[in-house]
């Protein structure tokens, strides 16, 4: 055990997907009624955590962005000011940093008296949250998050499927020649459905659908989907064909039945930990994968082993 107080105040300020990674492990560690906890992280993130654990206290909070803009430096002082505040409101709580970048490194140092630091290793943001449940309560932790995650396991049919080829960053997700492909591929009686951002709506459902078949453009729905509509449409008993992205991530800790395959970034250790995940590697191509923000080799979308993917998906809903 590294503290001896029962109070824990747990830093967690990155996108959803990194926050659903470590949900996966976290939600063992919320299993604790010995703790008192505070999940400090952003207004998606804490939505998430609700869904997952009534047994913490919860705290919205805007902190720092990466980088060293005028904006940057300005959140990064506005977050040690919100981080003092917190102090104030709990001044007795030890602070897990998960991830800190240099803003938090200094801030929760100077601002609180125990402070257990977890940063990114080399090639996987999940590993910071497993290893902090290590060190609180070593394999024991990590064989309960497994059994947790075991024990989810959602049923589910073949009737419709829900298909997220969209991740943050445009090389890491599916092009649009890819996705008809992968729809074309799938049996004809099952209805197939792709949620998105609003942002990126209009144009995508136009290029994909007029490049389908008439019969696939009926079965195929894509729609608007926040929060609260993404973890409905992946909770829903339906199976779930995704890259590396926030929904394979949160199919995973709902235990959806998850098809995920990995692009050009991705690395096989940052893959969902859930027993209901099947994972297409990359194609062997010399440089992948690689943890690099631009390909600079060749076409990004030549990692996906689109082939191997749509034959499992045919192969499992026939």
């Amino acid at each position: 055990m590294l503290t001896d107080s029962k109070k824990l105040i747990i830093f967690e300020h990155y996108k959803l997907g990194d926050t659903a990674a470590g949900l996966f492990w976290l939600r063992s560690f919320f299993h604790d009624y010995d703790y008192d906890i505070v999940f400090v992280s952003g207004e998606k993130n804490i939505e998430l955590a609700k869904l997952v654990s009534s047994n913490v206290r919860l705290e919205t909070i805007k902190m720092w962005k990466r980088g060293y803009s005028l904006q940057t430096l300005f959140l990064g002082m506005l977050g040690v000011f919100k981080m003092l505040a917190l102090l104030r409101k709990y001044p007795q709580h030890s602070v897990i940093d998960i991830r800190p970048d240099i803003f938090s490194k200094i801030a929760t140092k100077l601002i609180f008296r125990r402070v257990y630091q977890y940063p990114l290793k080399k090639d996987n943001i999940g590993s910071c949250y497993k290893t902090m449940l290590q060190d609180f309560y070593g394999d024991h932790g990590i064989d309960f998050a497994y059994t947790i995650s075991q024990n989810n396991q959602l049923n589910f049919n073949k009737k419709k499927i829900i298909f997220c080829p969209f991740a943050a960053f445009k090389d890491r997700s599916l092009t649009n020649q890819q996705i008809v492909n992968f729809i074309e591929s799938i049996p004809k009686d099952i209805e197939i459905v792709i949620p998105m951002e609003q942002k990126k709506f209009h144009n995508i459902e136009r290029s994909i659908k007029n490049s389908l078949t008439i019969d696939s453009q009926k079965r195929l729905t894509i729609l608007f989907a926040d929060l609260q509509d993404l973890i409905g449409l992946l909770t829903s008993g339906t199976v779930v064909f995704c890259v590396d992205s926030a929904p394979a991530h949160i199919a995973s800790l709902f235990g959806a039945k998850t098809f995920e395959i990995l692009g050009p970034f991705s690395f096989e250790k940052v893959c969902p930990q859930s027993p209901s995940v099947i994972i297409t590697k990359q194609k062997k191509i010399q440089c992948a994968p690689c943890n690099q923000n631009e390909c600079k080799n060749h076409i990004p979308s030549d990692c996906f082993d689109i082939n191997t993917f749509s034959n499992q998906a045919k192969n499992f809903l026939s």
